[in-house]
């Protein structure tokens, strides 16, 4: 006895189907890949823009001990200045008050 196996007959309607379905997913990948590759690079630029805020901070941090000493050794030489502003102010004071006796 012989078995006759019968081809498949193809439904146009879901050949049409699975094509259009396969064209939708691939459609709908490409808009995530697209998407996801956007995401990454506004990532990468925000890093880069970050890094900058902290190399511009690193090298204004890195100023202020600098400027302390600055300032610091300013106020010192202000307080002398007042030192010896009074010492001089006071000898010619005592001086004037000298040539005024004579």
């Amino acid at each position: 006895m012989q078995i006759e196996v019968e081809k498949p007959k193809i439904n146009p309607a879901h050949f049409i189907a699975i094509i259009g379905a396969a064209l939708v997913n691939a459609f709908i990948i490409g808009g995530v890949w697209v998407s996801l590759n956007r995401d990454i690079a506004d990532i990468r630029n925000a890093q880069e823009r970050t890094q900058k805020v902290l190399d511009d901070t690193q090298q204004q941090v890195s100023q202020i001990p600098p400027l302390s000493l600055q300032v610091t050794r300013a106020l010192e030489a202000t307080a002398e200045n007042k030192k010896g502003s009074r010492r001089q102010t006071r000898a010619s004071i005592a001086s004037w008050n000298r040539s005024w006796e004579t």
